[in-house]
């Protein structure tokens, strides 16, 4: 059900454990919590270059993780 990311996983790919922070972020503000600086959507769409509303973009972050977790 759930994959188990270890330490190792993220110190050799410090841009995968970005990924996941954010869409974690991401999930969060389309639950109703708010960041206090610069919203989670807004990174993601300027890190990532991604277009859409919240919750595209989420879904966007999460096909982009799961790409990278496969190794593409």
């Amino acid at each position: 059900m759930y994959d188990i990311l270890t330490g190792d996983t993220f110190r050799n790919d410090p841009a995968l454990y970005r990924l996941i922070v954010l869409e974690k972020s991401l999930k969060l503000e389309l639950l109703g919590m708010k960041h206090s600086r610069k919203s989670a959507y807004a990174r993601a769409k300027q890190e990532y270059g991604l277009k859409g509303n919240r919750e595209k973009v989420y879904n966007q972050l999460l096909d982009l993780k799961n790409q990278m977790l496969a190794g593409e």
